[in-house]
């Protein structure tokens, strides 16, 4: 299991989930749009990779947020206080 750091979790999950609101894709469909020729899913893709340079140089200076507020290998069940099929279940039958 890979543990848990709460706060720069959260914050990666936000920051991502603005970039998908902003842009109007997600990077797959992204992908998607380039294929169909639309620039906008270009100039999205750009973004992607763009942020992910900028990401990879600031790195260094934030390693050490990125390692704060650890809970240690915990799962969904852990904090239910379920067993892992009491979640399995419900998650697998989920529409697509």
């Amino acid at each position: 299991l890979v543990p848990t750091f709460l706060v720069p979790q959260v914050v990666g999950g936000l920051l991502l989930g603005v970039g998908f609101v902003v842009g109007g894709y997600c990077p797959g469909t992204s992908v998607v749009g380039m294929a169909t020729g639309r620039m906008d899913a270009v100039v999205y893709a750009l973004g992607i990779f763009v942020g992910l340079a900028v990401f990879a140089a600031a790195y260094p200076s934030i390693e050490g947020f990125t390692k704060t507020t650890s809970l240690g290998e915990i799962t969904f069940p852990d904090v239910l206080g379920v067993p892992f099929w009491a979640v399995a279940i419900p998650v697998a039958a989920m529409p697509y």
